[in-house]
């Protein structure tokens, strides 16, 4: 009784996981491109490329991020796939059997309230049985298709080596959060220097002075 209780439990979960995963692996075009898109985000990020040019350059990088972001999911949104539960029942059983359904038929109830318990009870042990048999396999999610290259292991270096770089040079909180500071470009402290030439009295006889003024604007 414990045994066939864990079963349940064990079954349940694996269908939930499986359902989960296989909406994710029909929709693994769309995964990629989110992926590839964090990446670079993350990247930009950490090297804190949003600086590198002045406030022009900052709203631009934010600008072209947010554009691809909005790109990708409306996208997204427009050819989202779904399984349901009952696609997912037959995908496992597809992986499973040739014939035989059980786990859609262990959700069969009997058409009407006449009929031959005898052989109901014999159909349901069966089903049983067959569930006893069932290897679940879970969908494999593979993005080779789109980048046979590796590129995104290579981005994965590459936000390594961003880390690294920001964290021996105490920027990680610079370069994250900085991205929505502008006040870098707003309030500046701008010097100049000021030469004035004194001229004394003639009955001094003095000779004329160069005066240097560095002053705060």
């Amino acid at each position: 009784m414990v045994k066939e209780k864990l079963n349940i439990i064990k079954r349940f979960f694996f269908i939930y996981l499986t359902h989960f995963l296989l909406n994710l692996k029909i929709n693994d075009r769309y995964l990629f491109l989110i992926l590839l898109y964090a990446q670079l985000v993350i990247i930009s990020l950490l090297f804190g490329v949003w600086s590198f040019f002045g406030a022009v350059w900052h709203t631009f990088i934010i600008l072209f991020y947010t554009v691809i972001l909005i790109f990708v999911l409306n996208q997204l949104i427009k050819n989202i796939k779904y399984h349901n539960r009952k696609k997912t029942l037959l995908w496992i059983e597809s992986k499973n059997f040739k014939i035989t359904t059980p786990l859609t038929a262990l959700e069969d109830s009997p058409a009407n309230i006449h009929y031959n318990k005898q052989i109901w009870y014999l159909y349901k042990s069966s089903v049983r049985a067959n569930l006893k048999n069932i290897n679940f396999t879970l969908p494999n999610i593979s993005f080779t298709k789109y980048d046979p290259l590796y590129i995104r292991y290579l981005l994965f270096l590459f936000i390594s080596l961003a880390f690294f770089w920001s964290y021996k040079n105490n920027k990680i909180y610079e370069n994250i959060f900085g991205w929505t500071n502008y006040s870098n470009y707003i309030k500046q402290d701008n010097y100049f220097d000021l030469k004035a030439w004194y001229k004394p009295p003639e009955y001094t006889k003095l000779k004329e002075k160069l005066i240097p003024i560095q002053k705060k604007k």
